[in-house]
Parts: C-alpha cells; sequence; structure tokens
C-alpha cells in the first residue's frame, strides 16, 4: 500500500512539473510574443497539447492506482 501512495506521490508530482514546463512554454511564448508580435498558432497548439498529455498521464495512472486499491480491499 505504502508503494502505491509512493507512486500516486510521484506522478502527481510529474504531472506537476508537465503542468509547470506547459506554464514555462507559455511564459516564454508570451515573452517572445511581446518582442515580435502576438501569440502565433503553433504555440497554441503546443501549449494545449502539453497540458491534454498531462492530464492523460495523470488519468491513466489515477485509474491503475485506483483498480489496485480495489483489488487490495477485496482481498
Amino acid at each position: 500500500m505504502n508503494t502505491l501512495i509512493a507512486l500516486y506521490v510521484h506522478i502527481v508530482s510529474s504531472a506537476r512539473t508537465l503542468f509547470s514546463l506547459a506554464n514555462d512554454r507559455r511564459s516564454y511564448a508570451n515573452r517572445v510574443a511581446a518582442e515580435r508580435g502576438s501569440l502565433s498558432l503553433e504555440q497554441i497548439i503546443w501549449t494545449v497539447a502539453i497540458a491534454a498529455a498531462a492530464l492523460i498521464c495523470v488519468g491513466v495512472v489515477t485509474t491503475f492506482i485506483a483498480n489496485k486499491t480495489s483489488e487490495l480491499q477485496i482481498n
């Protein structure tokens, strides 16, 4: 059980890191946009793709952990 909790904490930490990277990417894009002009469609697509990937990873891991904990509760 402690292993599952540690795994969950690690996954949440990784998800936060991915979101942080997405925010850093957006901040960089905003800085560049202020220097060059408006935010490009490519930058918006990359930001959305990174955020979506992070959400998918969190969903998959959360589902996996929930299934494993339910199996442990049955036994």
